[in-house]
């Protein structure tokens, strides 16, 4: 709602200023993101299609980033994990960027490309260290490394301490159900012990 209602009142402001002014494609970037956060796609193309926008050298990889971040939020992994990976230069804003690098992510993860993943996951815990969040990139770490048969008993290590450090959190809940989950699996539990 907060994206939404900033979204709408920013828009006159933008159609006002010309390309002359200073700031004007760094509002027009600031609208594509609001847009993208508020889930109002259709008008996030035009924004970053935008010519002074497209042309302007300053804010490309941040444009890029966008546009990536577009293609995932249509639901198009396969075009999303492609346009990420031409931005995964070592030193590129991808890695900077908490949305874009958990949207990497996670083509990658539903690609099966569970190393990769894990990395990935990896970088954005470290990203968001004590931030909201943390708590479901580290859980989505240890559910990349459990298809690993190299980090498999980590992830479960792993799934432990996030119960133990998140317990009210999402992310330490779903690590608690994907626990037991495991535990029934392999009959360390009973179905009535995994139902309590």
């Amino acid at each position: 709602v907060l994206f939404r209602s900033t979204y709408y009142e920013l828009k006159p402001l933008a159609a006002e200023l010309t390309p002359q002014v200073p700031f004007a494609d760094d509002l027009t970037l600031l609208l594509a993101e609001l847009a993208l956060n508020s889930k109002q796609y259709a008008e996030v193309q035009p924004l970053l299609d935008t010519p002074s926008l497209a042309a302007n050298s300053a804010l490309q990889a941040k444009r890029a980033l966008r546009l990536a971040d577009l293609i995932y939020a249509r639901g198009e992994k396969a075009k999303s994990l492609t346009a990420y990976q031409q931005l995964s230069a070592p030193d590129s804003l991808l890695y900077q960027d908490p949305l874009s690098l958990a949207c990497f992510a996670d083509s990658l993860y539903t690609a099966k490309r569970y190393p990769e993943a894990a990395k990935m996951y990896m970088l954005l815990g470290d990203l968001l260290n004590n931030q909201t969040q943390q708590d479901l990139a580290l859980f989505r770490l240890a559910m990349s490394q459990l298809h690993i048969r190299a980090t498999d008993k980590k992830a479960r290590i792993d799934l432990e301490q996030l119960i133990d450090a998140f317990p009210r959190d999402e992310g330490g809940i779903r690590a608690q159900i994907k626990a037991t989950d495991l535990a029934f699996a392999t009959k360390k539990i009973s179905p009535q012990q995994a139902l309590d």
